[in-house]
């Protein structure tokens, strides 16, 4: 190594260094660096401590003395991100444990629809009725959803999973013994309660759990498993009814509900309790008996008239419940309906979007089992499997869809979405008792298709259309909104169906209403966000 002073080639070296590419020698001279490696000179005149060992004191420059060169690394001003290597099976192990939680609770509401004809005939109740075996549990889990993400923030996400299974799981087998249809719907309230906290848990998962960069294909398997539980649900039901009994549709959620808990136990690790947002008791009661009111009182005005003294109590105590809402929302410190976020016009036209279409879904969903069935008397095993044509078209399209809306935007792929889809049911309004099985296969596909095409991308803006602090609050409406709207739909299709004079006629009422609904979903989805969703700066 070149120290001495006498040496007059190594301050020439040192010129020719200082002039050459230093990306390329990667040499840097000392001198230059000297105020970043040297503390500053003590008093007394001491010697500094050098922070890089085994250099020479910072007065040698001024005594003349050659200044040794040492290499560096030399940083590259635009450094590529480092490749992201292979993730670990423990990261997707807590994801895959509660997913099956996820298909648990869509199948307890996507098996209900084709057993309900064989529910009301063997309990002796009117369709009109037992209805409520659909409707309730969404209802429930939809008002509940803002208290599941409370105790995944109160008890952690471990306790809130393995309580959340545990009532799924003991209200189907409830569901699977009741003697009669009260007992029936208490326990289908008791799954609702259990099914709330699941969609909180896996978001908590995602994020917890998940890297940033897989976070995204995380929630595409969540998106896979209700697409999959929605697909497997009619099909499911059909054959059991037909060859086992509606008892056995419910049954189905206890080995599942047994299996899911075991995997949870071993794969969800032990957390902590974090810092859980103030929650709002009296508004969540208060939107529940609004919701529950309303559609009594939708109900007993089909049956009695809007004039009868049933119709008006419910209509009276829903009026009491708004009133005792609003009031609750301006006093919380976390309301439930966030009333903040209803002032951001893209994020409430994404919500309307799905909304109209979880009416639409839910509530044909109800219907077409009936029309299969009864007015066209099909087995319940062949009703189920044509009715499969509607989600699983749903969940090919979804994934092409999102991909779209990062090409060409939310606004363009809702709106074909929603013109597909109302093309689609204008086709049910021609369904006679003489029609072909495969044309109803593809009003189906078209339909799910549709769709498809409107649920990923309304769904995927939300995150990029408030800010990162309000995200949990607007998941949180954005899912009760789209499932109180499938309850609404679910029971409004029902009571059309059991007042039509013949399942034909049920089948136009119900189309011409998806029809209006769809028709308003395309106005909403004018509003979504226009840019392609990559130009928006998401939240981080």
């Amino acid at each position: 190594m070149e120290t001495g002073g006498h040496h007059a080639p190594v301050w020439e070296k040192a010129q020719r260094a200082r002039k050459a590419p230093l990306r390329r020698r990667g040499l840097c001279d000392l001198p230059s660096l000297l105020p970043r490696l040297y503390r500053a000179p003590g008093a007394g005149g001491r010697r500094p401590v050098p922070l890089l060992q085994g250099q020479d004191r910072p007065g040698a420059r001024a005594q003349g003395q050659a200044v040794r060169r040492i290499r560096l690394p030399i940083p590259h001003p635009n450094p590529p991100a480092p490749a992201s290597g292979p993730v670990r099976s423990v990261h997707w192990a807590p994801l895959a444990a509660v997913l099956l939680g996820t298909f648990l609770g869509t199948v307890a509401n996507s098996s209900s629809n084709v057993a309900l004809p064989s529910v009301a005939a063997q309990l002796g109740e009117p369709l009109e009725r037992s209805v409520w075996v659909v409707s309730l549990y969404p209802l429930t889990f939809a008002v509940l959803l803002p208290l599941g993400g409370y105790l995944v923030d109160r008890v952690g996400i471990r306790c809130t999973y393995l309580l959340s299974v545990g009532l799924l799981t003991l209200g189907a087998l409830g569901c699977s013994l009741a003697p009669s249809l009260p007992w029936l719907l208490a326990f289908r309230i008791l799954q609702g309660i259990g099914a709330a906290p699941i969609v909180p848990v896996v978001m908590a998962v995602a994020g917890r759990y998940i890297p940033r960069d897989y976070r995204g294909r995380a929630t595409g398997y969540w998106a896979l498993a209700n697409s999959v539980g929605h697909a497997a649900g009619p099909p499911l039901s059909g054959v059991l009814t037909q060859y086992a009994g509606w008892r056995a549709v419910f049954f189905l959620g206890v080995p599942l509900g047994i299996v899911s808990i075991f995997l949870a136990w071993r794969k969800l690790p032990h957390d902590a309790p974090g810092h859980p947002r103030p929650f709002d008791p009296a508004g969540s009661l208060a939107l529940m008996v609004l919701a529950l009111a309303g559609l009594l009182a939708l109900q007993t005005g089909v049956r009695a008239g809007g004039t009868s003294p049933d119709t008006l109590t419910y209509l009276a105590l829903a009026a009491t419940a708004a009133v005792v809402l609003a009031l609750a929302e301006r006093r919380a410190a976390s309301p439930v309906l966030g009333r903040h976020l209803l002032s951001n016009i893209p994020f409430v036209a994404s919500m309307a979007v799905l909304a109209a279409q979880f009416f639409c879904l839910f509530g044909l969903q109800l219907t077409l089992p009936v029309y299969l069935i009864q007015g066209r008397g099909w087995a319940a095993s062949t009703a189920g499997a044509l009715i499969l044509l509607l989600p699983l078209a749903t969940a090919v399209v979804s994934p092409a869809a999102g991909r779209l809306a990062d090409r060409w935007g939310v606004r363009p792929v809702c709106t074909c979405g929603v013109l597909l889809a109302s093309a689609s049911v204008c086709l049910f309004l021609f369904w006679q008792g003489s029609t072909a099985w495969w044309t109803f296969g593809l009003g189906l596909i078209a339909l799910g298709a549709g769709m498809g095409l409107a649920q990923s991308p309304a769904a995927s803006s939300v995150a990029l259309l408030v800010p990162p602090e309000e995200l949990g609050v607007a998941t949180a409406i954005f899912h009760m909104a789209r499932f109180l709207s499938g309850s609404i739909g679910s029971t409004l299709f029902g009571l059309w169906m059991a007042r039509a004079p013949t399942p034909s006629t049920g089948l136009h009422r119900s189309a011409l209403a998806a029809l209006i609904v769809f028709g308003a979903a395309f106005l909403a989805a004018l509003q979504t966000p226009r840019r392609p969703r990559g130009s928006i700066d998401p939240p981080v």
